[in-house]
């Protein structure tokens, strides 16, 4: 699957989908807990850190990269624990962790979907609904994409 090519001033909805495409991809291991962590030769991401990886390849942001040392001798290269507000915009998110609201008006998150073991698929298809809370209203900053974060 070919997952569409993004720049930093295509519009939230061309995202989203693009978004949805690479969790359904299987070009992403899915982890937990970073939006991207880097140990030796594997690469793990939560369902924002591949947001985050089309928003690099889009130009929208550098690499983020931190080190963090579990150990003497074990490594790990991450990206941090939250979206830059540029990438928030960018998709049209309305707060970096992906909150939303259930038909019965009780609030989760796309972060915690993917920490409490939601496949990237149910996270798509989460995505793709645009339940209420997730995503800006139509219109309202949709051509803002190149603020600094």
């Amino acid at each position: 699957m070919k997952i569409t090519t993004l720049t930093k001033t295509s519009k939230p909805k061309e995202v989203q989908a693009a978004w949805v495409e690479a969790l359904k991809s299987k070009k992403y291991q899915q982890g937990k807990f970073r939006l991207c962590l880097v140990n030796g030769e594997e690469k793990t991401y939560c369902c924002l850190g591949v947001l985050c990886d089309l928003a690099v390849k889009a130009s929208v942001i550098p690499v983020p990269i931190h080190t963090e040392r579990f150990s003497d001798t074990h490594r790990s290269v991450v990206y941090t624990c939250n979206l830059p507000p540029s990438v928030t915009r960018w998709a049209g998110l309305t707060r970096g962790h992906g909150p939303y609201y259930n038909s019965k008006g009780k609030v989760f998150s796309l972060s915690n979907d993917n920490d409490k073991s939601k496949s990237f698929s149910q996270i798509a298809r989460t995505i793709r609904r645009k339940p209420k809370g997730l995503f800006r209203e139509t219109g309202k900053d949709d051509h803002d994409n190149t603020q600094a974060a």
